[in-house]
């Protein structure tokens, strides 16, 4: 009789840890396009000041 509570346990816990795996996985991943989204934003306006050409707004 502990064979069923157990795998019970032990299934809910593996689930636990694969949720949470996957939320970091998206987290770092959501961290990784924001960051290189800005640094090409970035790129774009250095680029725009250098050539002398008026920036867009926003």
């Amino acid at each position: 009789m502990i064979g069923v509570p157990t795998s019970v346990i032990g299934a809910a816990r593996w689930q636990s840890y694969a949720s949470n795996q996957q939320r970091q996985r998206l987290n770092t991943t959501t961290e990784t396009v924001a960051s290189t989204l800005s640094a090409h934003l970035q790129r774009d306006q250095d680029l725009v000041q250098v050539s002398g050409r008026p920036s867009p707004p926003g």
